[in-house]
């Protein structure tokens, strides 16, 4: 095959003030699209930087600036700078000086193509996971490194409807998140709900078709509080799926469930569906 003269294969987009911004390993490029229907005027320009992102699930977007994991470090890009021009100037800084000589001990071609990162804003941090057992959180504001202890396979980082960071861990099967402490078990959350802008409505029952080794706990928050549950209740112990259910009568105008075991080990539990009774 001819060689690929565009830098590589493609690893990610991002977006920025009505602009794509398109990575591939070895480049970066921008995208402008005047008329959706019309690509006459689409036009596409390379970044004045000679470096791509070498990894499909390490760019992380913060606000305007693209953190990317190139060839030679780890880099924060202004994307305020690259879409305010024709020449599509840079503003970059490559972060990662304090732990570089670790980055650059990885393999190009079987260790950097897996490297997994996320944005944890409740700390304002970074998470880089370069492989199993290597695992740095890079700080936005302070521009600082720490190393995180976590044993976690980081196969995956998303964030949920809140914000907030939620890790896939493939090796033991678990979705983790840095704002619930690991050793508290089994625990999921449903989205919040909203029932009404005005009046409050009452949440009457919680039904849960589930099974578990153990007894769980159901947990109503309302009305944005996050910190108190305002009512709970008790699931006991299904050796095969069934229904059971808690009644949790209050009256509120948004609110979201909370399933969790009661000992911190992680038991043989699985949520197969939720009903909520409500006006």
């Amino acid at each position: 095959m001819p060689p690929d003269r565009t830098g590589g294969a493609g690893t990610g987009m991002a977006m920025a003030f009505g602009s794509i911004i398109l990575m591939k390993k070895q480049a970066l490029f921008r995208l402008d699209i005047n008329d959706p229907a019309d690509p006459v005027t689409w036009s596409i320009k390379e970044a004045n930087f000679s470096r791509g992102n070498v990894a499909k699930k390490c760019f992380v977007q913060v606000g305007e600036t693209l953190y990317i994991c190139s060839h030679d470090g780890i880099y924060s890009i202004d994307l305020n700078v690259l879409t305010a021009a024709d020449e599509t100037p840079m503003l970059h800084n490559r972060i990662s000086e304090d732990i570089n000589d670790i980055y650059m001990s990885l393999s190009d071609s079987s260790e950097k193509p897996y490297i997994s990162a996320g944005y944890d804003p409740f700390h304002s941090e970074i998470v880089f996971q370069l492989k199993p057992g290597q695992t740095y959180a890079y700080n936005i504001l302070e521009q600082s490194w720490r190393q995180s202890d976590t044993d976690a396979d980081m196969a995956l980082a998303v964030n949920d409807q809140d914000g907030n960071l939620l890790i896939v861990d493939n090796t033991r099967q678990l979705l983790l998140s840095p704002v619930v402490k690991e050793e508290s078990g089994f625990c999921v959350r449903s989205k919040n709900v909203l029932l009404s802008y005005e009046r409050a409505k009452v949440v009457r029952y919680v039904k849960v078709r589930y099974r578990s080794e153990e007894k769980l706990i159901i947990n109503l928050y309302a009305d944005g509080n996050t910190e108190t549950p305002v009512k709970s209740g008790t699931l006991s112990e299904l050796s095969e799926p069934g229904w059971k259910g808690v009644s949790l009568r209050y009256y509120c105008h948004s609110f979201y469930i909370e399933i969790c075991s009661e000992s911190e080990g992680v038991p043989e539990t699985e949520i197969y569906e939720i009903v909520v009774e409500h006006d």
